[in-house]
């Protein structure tokens, strides 16, 4: 008994999952909130994939044009999780970049009051003036106006070049069958610009180039190689996404079509016509009996070996699809809440084909009167 029990909890342990959110963050980055002082001639977006495949160097220049002289604050920005630090220069030169002063709580009170149409009043709960950035189709989130980060530059009329520079940390969503990797990288900002000119956005990428995808659409190159290049002269949507994700062996592709329960049903088929085949060669070779080990054996131990399967079906596919598997399958080792359901159900059905197994050896029976067997 005691080992019975030391079995379960050892197998409850092997079959535990952590249920917590499936996706881990990465770094969120956006385009630049622009003040109504200048006009963004040209943004341009270089994303350098590192051949781990676990980080990023993005690259963000925009061409700008500026209407007035004078010391002022020209863009905006929002990146959380970055790696490394946040630089940004101003035609060739750097500059301090700083957290907006939490003491900005309205907007039109403070230098930042010409970034209007961005930002609007937050509720009761919210610190400061909120604006909202997508992330996703479905994914929309508030964010204060000292979330962002700022910098303040002697700019003179006409154009310029703002340069900014950060290493991006992969998101990696484990909800399926495969590591999905991405970065994300949202266009809402410019939804808010004084003008829009053009985007440019350029990604190099290690490797495998069958497992890159992305929300943009086709690249001018028409197939996805080592460098892609997109151009856009207006917003494609309010972000894009970079995916990828390794392709299925067959036959790790083959086990996902069935799934876990396919795999089981196969094996549960299996044993069963197996204790079949044992009962027939048990009554055939014997005389008529009321009962026999291999029924009760088998009743016992057959529908939790089906449970065992389905369980561990989930780390045979994983292993079929190798490194990259996701490897999140939830509390497993809960299946066996099914046993107590199962094991009458099959012990029935097993029973009643034994009765008939005896009764067919019964009428076989020579000689003397033929033995009754009652149940």
């Amino acid at each position: 008994m005691y080992k019975f029990l030391i079995f379960f909890v050892l197998l409850s342990n092997a079959c535990f999952a952590n249920m917590a959110s499936p996706v881990q963050d990465g770094t969120i980055l956006s385009s630049a909130f622009s003040s109504k002082n200048i006009d963004i001639l040209a943004e341009k977006i270089w994303v350098k994939i590192a051949r781990d495949l676990e980080t990023a160097s993005f690259l963000v220049e925009y061409r700008i044009q500026s209407t007035q002289a004078g010391n002022q604050i020209p863009l905006l920005f929002f990146a959380e999780g970055f790696l490394d630090s946040f630089q940004v220069w101003v035609d060739g030169k750097p500059v301090a970049v700083s957290e907006v002063p939490g003491r900005y709580k309205e907007i039109r009170q403070s230098p930042f009051s010409n970034f209007g149409g961005a930002f609007h009043p937050g509720d009761d709960s919210a610190d400061g003036e909120m604006t909202a950035i997508y992330w996703g189709k479905e994914e929309r989130y508030l964010y204060r106006l000292q979330d962002l980060l700022y910098f303040e530059t002697d700019l003179q009329p006409g154009e310029h070049i703002i340069r900014v520079k950060y290493n991006a940390t992969v998101w990696m969503d484990r909800s399926g069958w495969i590591k999905k990797r991405s970065f994300r990288y949202s266009l809402t900002p410019a939804q808010f610009w004084k003008s829009f000119g053009s985007l440019t956005i350029q990604i190099e990428h290690p490797g495998p180039y069958n497992w890159f995808s992305t929300n943009l659409g086709k690249p001018l190159e028409k197939k996805f190689e080592k460098i892609n290049t997109w151009v856009f002269d207006s917003l494609p949507d309010t972000y894009f996404e970079l995916t990828y994700q390794d392709t299925l062996p067959p036959f790790a592709a083959f086990l996902i079509q069935i799934q876990p329960i396919g795999i089981t049903l196969f094996f549960a088929g299996v044993l069963f016509l197996l204790q079949l085949w044992l009962l027939y060669f048990y009554h055939k070779k014997n005389l008529p009996v009321k009962r026999t080990s291999v029924l009760i054996t088998g009743n016992f131990l057959i529908p939790l070996a089906i449970l065992l399967v389905y369980m561990l079906s989930f780390g045979w596919i994983d292993t079929a699809i190798g490194k990259e598997a996701a490897g999140r399958h939830g509390y497993l080792f809960l299946s066996l809440i099914y046993y107590p359901v199962l094991l009458p159900g099959y012990a029935l059905l097993l029973w009643l084909i034994d009765k008939y197994l005896i009764g067919r050896k019964t009428k076989d029976f020579s000689g003397k009167d033929k033995p009754t067997i009652n149940y």
